[in-house]
């Protein structure tokens, strides 16, 4: 990689760590056994062991473990400062604490272990930086063991396709810049990669393929075609066919065969038959009967069609065998979901568009009787666990012994079962054949897609009603702007995407009408946690919402005050439990100008400044505003006691600190933390000081100022370091036992402050 760096780092020219060459360092070394003499050194001459920042004053370096971890969690693509520029097709930035990481062994298998687990564990409010590292774990990796686990680890952190083409993106250019340039998709690439389609049934994979199509330049038929997927690894037959729906190309190879070896046959296709004639034949199945007959009520706007509905429908899983004598499937079992109040005639044409026979020389047998298509299985008397036989003539299969099983009837008022009950029932229901459940899935994105054009909103929600993995990327743009769609999105929301699309809520009526579900949504602690939302997308949320306008564009909304009080609550439980320690705080808030300037890990619109805050809040509703005293800094000493509470909402704490910007003085809540004990005899043990370490007043050092509050006060006072950017600095010496450097914004970071205060680290 020698020879491609895009330019100096800030810190050069500016000193290294334990020079000695000049006077203002001989000066310091001299004063290193000399606490008197050290109070004098100001932090524009360093100390044994610091460098230059790069405000022109000293700070200690990072270990390389701690730099990697702050890179991962706060580092953004727009921080030059101490990036490395790579070559390749496309400009990528990669720290230098990465690199310096992947050059060794141990370093490298710790730095693969910290990727895993800041993504898989949703610490980072992005996924650039792991991506980024994990992509240069493998193309620069040290050994082939180390590459094995950076690979290893591929499937794990990409979890979407957005995930994927993002590493794939990184990995190419990367590769670009080693001594021996390529493409980076060697044979471990490859099968690392693949695994990502392999590894997931049909379904699943049919949801993420059509929500997430591309990114960075790729597709998915662009990596299937440079990974040669062979169909046969696929998990299932829903699989297969969505492989064949990605590169719709008819390949004599790609063939699904029954099994008869697993009992029920895990297809509904004839052996031989190509999936490219299933998809046209997939065409042709009729969309089950959609709840036309429903009435929906979005904003007190009524949609009715009628006639009037008819009962809830239950969907029952069904085996007909085929006992057809002209049928290519004699002997075949086929699985598929039946709603108990359709007529059995859909029926029969499902299973005459996939071939079995044709429709007019069907007939549907049960428990020893020709059935009439206008039946129902209700009206049959249908007892689960039982066949339907598939005949063409009139006489009946051999005899059937039924289980003895409660037949389909609708329950008495006495015996109407428990939601619980219910909710039981329905995860113990057999899963419908994957390739089924897939063709449907992929049958009501087309049949979704003409709706756009013919803008018919009762159709597309009545197949979103059916389809609950149908979510807003798979609608079509031109209903996106009915409240109608929106209220129909709103009920099976995630998180993440109610956060991000309060606006557009706010904009079409909804969050009008809706406004208690939304906030019930927001504060109900199990959604916040299972979601595993990052609170700084929760920050970014709350701060476009309570403006009424988007970042970009020109939509405006109306703002919601319960929603965006809501929005702080969703914002404190995101961090997830925070145990308290009874122990006195200070927190110190770095107001200088530097906090103010960029943004805070690659957010849109919150500053390192306003990310402090909202990081110091968390320790305030833990600690109780009777332990923690709250400060901010610059040059000057501001007292926010009584501004900042436990209770008022972020925004409003963020507007509580708004002062003038200034210098830089990383010492002032240690020193003025003295004089108030000097004054009232008020202790502190914990001094938690939010920076970017970019100190450097005419006054002692900050580590320095710790001892001597220590010597003076006889408290043996710990020094926690949130570090707002990411850089390789931090005011604590980390040799001090007492002292602990962490990153602003991850999740972890307030239960790890509670953890080292009680010396659990």
């Amino acid at each position: 990689m020698a020879g491609k760096s895009k330019s100096k780092s800030k810190n050069s020219g500016k000193g290294k760590a334990g020079a000695s060459g000049g006077s203002n360092m001989k000066t310091a070394m001299s004063a290193h056994n000399n606490p008197a003499a050290r109070i004098r050194i100001p932090q524009t001459i360093g100390l044994p062991g610091q460098i230059a920042n790069n405000a022109g004053g000293y700070s200690f370096p990072l270990p390389l473990e701690q730099e990697c971890m702050r890179y991962l969690i706060i580092g953004s693509k727009s921080d030059n400062g101490s990036y490395y520029q790579c070559g390749g097709a496309i400009a990528t930035t990669i720290s230098r604490c990465i690199m310096a990481a992947i050059s060794s062994p141990t370093t490298c298998e710790h730095l693969i272990r910290d990727i895993v687990d800041v993504s898989v564990n949703a610490r980072a409010p992005k996924q650039e930086m792991t991506m980024m590292s994990l992509a240069a774990a493998i193309v620069f990796s040290y050994d082939n063991k180390c590459k094995a686990q950076a690979l290893a680890a591929v499937n794990q952190v990409c979890r979407i396709p957005t995930h994927l083409f993002m590493l794939v993106q990184y990995i190419r250019d990367l590769s670009q810049d080693k001594a021996k340039p390529g493409k980076g998709f060697g044979k471990g690439v490859r099968r690392a990669l693949t695994e990502y389609y392999t590894s997931r049934g049909g379904l699943e994979l049919a949801v993420l393929v059509t929500k997430y199509k591309n990114r960075e330049g790729w597709t998915h038929e662009d990596l299937i075609s440079l990974l040669h997927i062979n169909p046969a690894q696929m998990k299932d037959d829903g699989g297969r066919l969505v492989l064949e729906w990605i590169m719709k190309k008819d390949k004599p190879e790609r063939i699904i065969a029954a099994n008869p070896a697993k009992g029920v046959v895990e297809t509904v296709l004839p052996a031989k038959m190509e999936r490219t004639e299933f998809m046209k034949r997939l065409m042709t199945i009729p969309t089950p009967a959609l709840p036309a007959t429903s009435t929906h009520r979005v904003l007190s706007v009524p949609v009715v069609v009628t006639p009037p509905a008819p009962a809830p429908a239950t969907n029952v899983p069904v085996i007909f065998e085929v006992a057809h004598p002209e049928s290519s499937m004699v002997g075949v079992p086929i699985k598929l979901m039946v709603d108990n109040h359709e007529p059995l005639s859909n029926i029969k044409k499902t299973l005459a568009d996939m071939g079995v026979a044709a429709i007019s020389n069907m007939v549907l047998w049960y428990n020893g009787k020709a059935i009439s298509s206008t039946k129902t299985l209700k009206e049959i008397t249908y007892i689960q666990g039982t066949k339907l036989y598939v005949l063409s003539g009139t006489e009946p299969p051999a005899p059937i012994v039924a289980p003895v099983v409660d037949p389909i009837v609708a329950p008495t008022q006495a015996q109407a079962p428990t939601k619980y009950a219910e909710e039981e029932d329905e995860s113990k229901k057999p899963s419908e054949d994957p390739l089924v459940s897939t063709a449907r899935f992929l049958k009501a994105l087309v049949e979704l897609a003409k709706t756009g054009e013919k803008k018919d909103t009762a159709t597309a929600i009545a197949l979103m009603e059916q389809n609950k993995k149908i979510q807003r990327e798979h609608l079509p743009t031109e209903l996106l702007n009915t409240p109608q769609i929106w209220n129909a999105l709103l009920s099976g929301m995630g998180m993440t995407a109610l956060v991000r699309n309060l606006g557009k809520l706010s904009q079409v009526g909804v969050a009008s009408s809706k406004s208690q579900d939304i906030v019930k949504m927001l504060t109900d602690p199990k959604a916040v946690k299972d979601s595993r939302v990052h609170p700084l997308q929760i920050l970014i949320g709350m701060k476009t919402y309570s403006q009424g306008k988007g970042d970009l564009g020109s939509m405006t909304w109306p703002v919601n005050s319960y929603i965006t009080t809501a929005l702080s609550t969703t914002f404190r439980q995101a961090f997830g439990n925070i145990t308290p320690t009874g122990k006195r705080f200070m927190i110190g808030l770095d107001v200088s100008g530097s906090m103010s300037m960029g943004m805070c890990a690659g957010a849109k619109n919150i500053t390192p400044r306003e990310g402090s805050v909202a990081m110091a809040m968390m320790t305030l509703h833990a600690e109780g505003e009777q332990n923690v005293h709250i400060y901010g800094f610059s040059n000057i000493f501001y007292n926010f006691n009584g501004k900042i509470r436990p209770g008022m909402t972020i925004q409003d704490a963020i507007k509580a600190t708004d002062v003038p910007f200034g210098a830089t003085d990383c010492a002032l809540p240690m020193t003025e933390a003295l004089k108030m004990y000097t004054r009232s005899g008020v202790g502190i043990d914990v001094f938690c000081v939010y920076t970017d370490s970019e100190t450097y007043a005419p006054t002692v050092h900050p580590q320095v100022a710790l001892e001597e509050y220590r010597r003076v006060t006889g408290i043996d006072a710990k020094l926690i370091v949130i570090g707002m950017m990411a850089n390789q600095l931090t005011i604590a010496d980390p040799k001090d036992k007492n002292t602990l450097n962490l990153a602003g914004f991850d999740t972890s970071t307030p239960e790890l402050i509670s953890m080292f205060v009680r010396g659990l680290i």
